[in-house]
């Protein structure tokens, strides 16, 4: 358990690879047990972006709603959902930016 006198670091960002897929639906994957862990995405991929060190990325993409997933060894991942069960989703709107914090906490201790 942390100490209450130790102020946590702050999350730092990570080099990795970026999958965007058409919108994943939980019923569109192979899933690891109740992990959020994928052995297969069902759905289109779209596109890969590298990230920077920092974990920076910045992707074009047309309008729309996708899933984002990084790698994990030979899984992909991705920790969170909507309503619907859909999958990492972002909503891209004409003309816009959609600014997305991916967190890859997989391994965390809390």
């Amino acid at each position: 358990m942390p100490s209450p006198d130790v102020k946590p670091t702050p999350p730092q960002g990570v080099k990795t690879i970026l999958y965007v897929f058409d919108l994943t639906n939980l019923t569109q994957v192979n899933r690891q047990g109740a992990s959020s862990f994928y052995t297969s995405v069902g759905t289109r991929l779209v596109k890969k972006a590298e990230t920077d060190s920092s974990g920076y990325f910045k992707i074009s993409l047309p309008p729309g709603n996708y899933s984002l997933f990084v790698k994990i060894g030979s899984l992909y991942y991705a920790n969170w959902f909507d309503g619907s069960d859909h999958i990492a989703p972002v909503h891209v709107k004409p003309g816009e930016f959609a600014q997305v914090t991916f967190k890859m906490d997989y391994d965390a201790s809390y």
